[in-house]
């Protein structure tokens, strides 16, 4: 197990070797080293893959409102 946070690594990027604790660490890193390219991260333990909201096209409706039930569910931090 590693020492940051008790979390290993679990959400890769598409398109390189790069692997995160945090799907939005991936969102970042494909941002900058892999422009053009959809946002998203992969969850190598096989759950889900997560989108960034930001990058999902109008001709993609199912996956929109999908994201819109998800965020809804989540708590506030405040």
């Amino acid at each position: 197990m590693s020492a940051c946070n008790g979390k290993e690594p679990r959400y890769r990027c598409p398109y390189c070797m790069y692997i995160s604790r945090y799907p939005s660490d991936t969102y970042k890193h494909v941002k900058r080293l892999h422009e053009n390219q959809d946002v998203y991260a992969i969850d190598v333990l096989g759950t889900t893959n997560y989108y960034s909201k930001s990058t999902v096209t109008q001709d993609n409706k199912i996956l929109q409102s999908k994201l819109d039930e998800w965020s809804q569910n989540i708590p506030s931090l405040t």
